[in-house]
């Protein structure tokens, strides 16, 4: 059990890290756009 919780939690924590990463692209493709339009 101590092993599936283990795993459970990691790939969880990976899942945020995918999802900041992608916010992150988004948030800066908006910015480099904005830039773009001044």
């Amino acid at each position: 059990m101590a092993w599936d919780i283990n795993l459970n939690l990691f790939g969880f924590d990976k899942i945020i890290v995918i999802q900041l990463l992608i916010i992150f692209l988004i948030f800066r493709f908006i910015i480099l756009i904005r830039i773009s339009k001044k």
